[in-house]
């Protein structure tokens, strides 16, 4: 079994892949990060969120929170003080703290939104983590939460080992609405972006397969298919706190 890091060598991890990787803004970020911000900013727009406030668990260099700021007053918290200090130089209209979440001292009040992308897998706590979610979100009020998807991870073959300090628990979809659901209410799960080389994956995602389904069924439905059937690289999931 894998040693688990301590949170010093997590710290670091994220610090070195922070400055080597997101130093860009939303428009230049990868596809695959771009394609499930913009499933989450989907989101939002389907529930016309104005005026709230909202708290981005994981933000990173911020590239993310700085489209939040759109629907309301926005905070941004992340384990990596290099991209916290990012984040402030690109002087953004939102509020950045370096932490650790189980230990920052968050505004007394629950937020109306809370954001968290891909963040849940290198938590090596997951179950005090979604309990943590729950405090800093309003009875009532929205998480959206996405995380990345075991059965896809499973089986590509373009993802490298863990480096260290990086902890890695992808999630299947019954472990992560088994986390969920005692405390929040799920109204919408998805995937985003189709993925995988290996297994029933290497022939579902098959350019040769997709080339020719192109023929008769436009390629924009065949993916959103595939999503509905769970086979995006990201799980995307919509979800309310429970009031009780």
């Amino acid at each position: 079994m894998q040693e688990q890091p301590t949170l010093e060598e997590q710290i670091a991890f994220f610090d070195r892949w922070n400055d080597t990787h997101r130093k860009q803004g939303f428009e230049e970020v990868e596809h695959e990060s771009k394609a499930r911000a913009e499933r989450v900013l989907e989101i939002l727009d389907s529930l016309r969120i104005t005026g709230a406030s909202i708290l981005e668990v994981g933000c990173g260099t911020g590239w993310l929170t700085e489209k939040l700021t759109g629907y309301g007053a926005a905070t941004g918290i992340d384990l990596s003080p290099r991209a916290i200090e990012i984040a402030n130089a690109r002087g953004m209209r939102a509020n950045f703290l370096a932490g650790d979440f189980f230990e920052l001292d968050l505004p007394a009040a629950p937020f109306d939104v809370v954001v968290c992308l891909e963040t849940i897998s290198s938590v090596p706590d997951q179950l005090g983590f979604v309990e943590k979610l729950a405090m800093v979100t309003r009875p009532g009020g929205c998480l959206i939460i996405t995380s990345q998807n075991k059965f896809v991870y499973d089986r590509r073959a373009d993802i490298a080992p863990p480096l260290p300090g990086n902890v890695r628990k992808w999630l299947t979809r019954k472990q992560l609405m088994g986390l969920l659901t005692p405390r929040f209410e799920i109204l919408k799960s998805t995937t985003v972006l189709p993925k995988g080389h290996k297994g029933i994956l290497r022939l579902i995602n098959s350019y040769k397969l997709n080339g020719l389904l192109d023929h008769v069924i436009p390629p924009r439905i065949t993916m959103k298919a595939k999503e509905k059937l769970g086979l995006g690289h990201t799980r995307v999931i919509l979800a309310r706190r429970r009031k009780g």
